[in-house]
């Protein structure tokens, strides 16, 4: 195998690897104007919040879903909805039952 064919297989593999997965981006908040440990400026923190849009997203978020339910908490809820034969399955599956069910 020569070094060429090689490197196209690693990059095909690795471009596999990129598609199948999810970006998430993580917005660093600075705490102070210093970076001293254990100083908190709440103006500060606020500003960056709020350019970054997290406070929107948070609203937005709050006014859609004011109510979240892990998949247990929903099953163990609304799985009598569904028939008695759907009981022995797991939480994910049970969720995602009802949901395509009740739409």
């Amino acid at each position: 195998q020569s070094v060429i064919t090689k490197f196209k297989g690693q990059l095909f593999k690795l471009m596999n690897k990129l598609e199948d997965t999810t970006p998430h981006f993580i917005r660093c908040i600075k705490p102070n104007s210093n970076q001293l440990p254990g100083l908190y400026e709440e103006n500060q923190v606020l500003q960056q919040l709020r350019c970054c849009g997290v406070l929107e997203i948070v609203r937005i978020s709050r006014s859609g879903y004011p109510t979240r339910l892990t998949h247990q908490e929903l099953s163990l809820r609304y799985g009598f909805l569904l028939l008695d034969t759907r009981l022995s399955q797991d939480p994910l599956s049970l969720s995602n039952a009802i949901m395509k069910k009740y739409n």
